[in-house]
């Protein structure tokens, strides 16, 4: 069993939430994410980010995303993203994928996410934006009181967590 595997012995294969406040979502990088320089395809890193905020979302507001598109009748699609590398991910490195509350909107929230290697040095960093549409429309909406307030409540709980 690999060193850094949690003292119970469970083998996390796909991901693992290891915070709640802020959310810290680990991964292991796989044999097929690699590119011929045998690092992690660079196209992976906006699927970490991605998977990392789809389970934040659900962690947050206690329902898969598609589960809230259709009882909401609102479609959350990402409208903008931004990443910067700092240092290669390679084949079974593990990837803790901290998810932090950026900024809400009117109509839209902003998700910094972070990536350390199982050596805690910074090896990405990225943001990514969620705005509120009619599905019908694709016309932008105003945030539903309800999801603001789960958000402000999980912006207070990373507040308090890291005070």
């Amino acid at each position: 069993m690999p060193a850094d595997q949690p003292p119970s012995g469970k083998i996390i294969l796909d991901e693992d939430v290891i915070a709640a406040a802020p959310l810290v979502v680990r991964r292991y990088v796989k044999w097929g994410e690699i590119d011929f320089a045998r690092v992690a395809y660079t196209g992976k890193f906006l699927d970490y980010m991605v998977e990392a905020t789809e389970t934040w979302f659900k962690h947050v507001t206690g329902e898969h995303w598609a589960k809230f598109d259709l009882r909401t009748d609102l479609s959350l699609p990402v409208v903008g993203c931004a990443l910067d590398f700092h240092v290669a991910l390679h084949p079974d490195d593990r990837l803790d994928l901290t998810v932090r509350l950026d900024h809400i909107g009117r109509s839209s929230h902003k998700l910094a996410v972070n990536g350390h290697n199982q050596h805690g040095v910074l090896c990405f960093e990225g943001n990514i934006t969620y705005a509120a549409i009619n599905p019908d429309t694709g016309e932008s909406v105003a945030m539903p009181d309800g999801l603001r307030a789960q958000l402000e409540a999980y912006r207070k709980a990373c507040e308090a967590a890291e005070a």
